[in-house]
Formats: C-alpha cells, structure tokens, sequence
C-alpha cells in the first residue's frame, strides 16, 4: 500500500485495536513494524481504540517510535486531517503597541502553522476590515484601561442579546460532544446561572477566552482547574504531560477553546447566524481572567469531566 499512502498523499494510518485479543509480544512486534512503515511513507502512522490495559503497554513500547496514540478514531481525524484542522487560515491582526509581546507570540504561533497573517495599520482599518467574509479570524491586542474608580461604579448588567441566550445550548451542546470526542471521557452540563464571573473557584487554574461578533456578540471563556487541564489533556493526546509545562497545558486549553467555538461557528452558520471568533487568549490566574472581563453578568455554566469540574462563561 506504500505507493497508494504516497501519491494520494493520505492524512495518516490508524490501526485501531478495537475488540482485538492480543500477546505482549505481537503487541509489541506490530509496534516495531509500524516504527518501519513510518520511516518509508509520508503520512502518519497512529495506533487507537485501545483499552487502558493496552495503553500501558503501547506508552512504553511507542516511547522512542514514530507510531503516535490516539484513543479514538474521531480524535485522530481531528489531528491529522488537515481540512479540518489547523486549516491555512487568514488572519487580520492589529496591536496599539501595549502588548507587542503577547502579539509577538500569537503571530509566532499562526506563522508556524502557515497561516496567513495581514497586519491592519491602525483601528478603523481593523474595523473595516474585520468582517471581510476571507478573514476566518480577527486578533486585536488593543486594551482600554479602566481605573478601579470606573470599574467600582459600573453598574453590574445582564446585557447578553436574546438571540445569543437562545442559542446558548449549542455552546455546551458542542462542548460535550467535542471533549468527549477528544478525550473519550464523559463530559456533561450540570447547572448554569446568571451572574458575574466567580471569584471564589480555585485560584490555580487555566483559563482561554475567545470574544466573537457578528450576528451574536460576547465572550466565550473556558475554565479548567490545572489538575483537571491535565487529566483532560493527557487524555487527548495519549500520553502523560509534564504537570509543569504550564505553556503546554495553556495550548491544550487554547485549542480544546478553538475547537468548541469552531464546532459552534459550524452549528450557527446552518441556522444562518454568521459569527467570527478571535484567536483564543490564555491565562493562568482567575485575577488575570477578572481583569480581562467586563465588570457586567453573564452566563456561569458548571460542567464535568467525568466527575471532575470545569466551567463555561460566556458574557458581553
């Protein structure tokens, strides 16, 4: 099949271990095998749709091979089909000079994806150009700085539109369905309220926030206890993470954020409601996340993963 892989320059091999009875040594034989294959076809070679017995085994035995792990089929189409993910985008990007360096990461980020970047010179060009149907993502790192004077007396309001309240369940509707796509644990919504971002969860966290506009406008933020970011992540990749990589776990977050805002613009635009979202931000202190959101009410969704929790906000 080598030549067929090559010239239809297919997005990858799965081998999946679904139902399959096994020995140690076959196991680890088709590893080596497959170690071989990837060194004479140009496209990936993955292993999945293994139990946890088997993943132990696979972990160790792939540890220093070319062979990747993906426990489900849906995962690995997700990494490896490049038309549906980390797709060539065009980017519009704009920065007042604040925050060059934070703008310095994102384009380093987009560049090494191919991703086409087209830099606005000042405001008005970025607003005149944000909603251009060929941009697929707009990134501004302009700040407007409020004094703790101005934040106080804000008055505290609900100003999410109807349209975006009624259309809410699609948010944590792809959020379920996604995660447990991604990780194969069990994702579930289990109350929402209106309210203003919560203070008191756990400070270690890592947080992404997406804001988006168009038909419906607000913000999308995404809330993951550092433990359960772990847990979560390790899941979607297969493979364990160092719990002090904190720019690794802050992707997996950025991307679990890109992924569920992506199914949802997907979802929106069958019911002829045209969103655009950002690129996601990332933040490792609920200070931080604070000090990044309006001082008004929003949506506070609790959700879990498995049994462990996580949160969904989404405000003006």
């Amino acid at each position: 099949m080598r030549e067929a892989i090559n010239s239809r320059k297919l997005s990858g091999l799965f081998i999946s271990l679904e139902n399959v009875t096994y020995e140690l040594e076959s196991l680890k034989e088709l590893v080596k095998t497959l170690h071989k294959v990837k060194a004479t076809i140009d496209a990936p070679v993955c292993i999945g749709e293994f139990t946890t017995v088997i993943y132990k085994i696979l972990k160790k035995e792939t540890k220093n091979t070319y062979v990747k792990l993906f426990k489900t089929f849906g995962l690995a189409k997700l990494f490896l089909n490049t038309k549906t993910f980390k797709k060539q985008l065009k980017v519009l990007m704009f920065d007042d000079g604040e925050d060059e360096k934070e703008l310095d990461k994102q384009a380093s980020m987009l560049t090494r994806y191919e991703h086409n970047l087209l830099y606005t010179k000042d405001m008005k060009e970025f607003k005149e150009k944000i909603f251009d149907p060929n941009v697929d993502f707009a990134v501004s790192q302009t700040k407007i700085n409020l004094t703790e004077e101005k934040i106080e007396n804000k008055k505290k309001s609900f100003l999410l539109s109807k349209k975006l309240v009624s259309h809410l369940t699609t948010f944590t509707d792809i959020a379920v369905e996604n995660l447990e796509t991604m990780t194969g644990l069990k994702a579930t919504k289990t109350s929402h309220s209106i309210c203003s971002f919560k203070k008191e969860i756990q400070n270690d966290v890592i947080s992404s926030i997406m804001q988006f506009r168009g038909d419906i406008d607000g913000q999308f933020v995404l809330v993951f206890p550092k433990d359960v970011a772990l847990i979560a992540i390790e899941a979607m990749l297969g493979e364990e993470l160092n719990e002090n990589d904190i720019d690794g776990i802050s992707d997996g977050i950025g991307e679990f954020c890109n992924i569920i805002t992506g199914g949802t613009k997907t979802s929106l635009s069958k019911k002829n409601i045209k969103v655009l979202f950002d690129l996601p931000r990332t933040y490792t202190s609920i200070n931080t996340v604070i000090s990044a959101l309006p001082q008004n009410n929003g949506i506070w969704i609790d959700m879990k993963l498995e049994s462990n929790p996580f949160y969904m906000y989404i405000t003006k």
